[in-house]
């Protein structure tokens, strides 16, 4: 099993996310990538992963792994905002 870690980013916007659904919809993501079960994941910088998740608005959940057994999300966001969501994700993968 991989343990999740979440930056305070990543928790503020899905505390942000309007209804129940999307917010389980992204939680069922999170448990299927810790359970190693995890599928369109996309390497979108030499060290930054982007999971998309195609219900809903697009979303997308950008995270590192500090090791083979730990990874960070880091943020998240949808199609909207990708390429914003991309920059914010590498400043803070800086920082881990």
């Amino acid at each position: 099993m991989v343990e999740i870690r979440h930056t305070h980013e990543f928790k503020l916007w899905l505390v942000h996310q309007r209804g129940k659904r999307a917010r389980g919809l992204v939680l069922a993501h999170v448990d299927r990538l810790q359970l190693a079960l995890s599928s369109d994941v996309h390497q979108v910088k030499p060290e930054l992963f982007e999971m998309r998740i195609e219900q809903g608005l697009g979303y997308r959940l950008y995270f590192v792994y500090l090791d083979p057994t730990t990874i960070v999300l880091l943020s998240a966001g949808d199609t909207r905002t990708q390429e914003r969501d991309i920059q914010l994700a590498s400043k803070l993968a800086i920082n881990i």
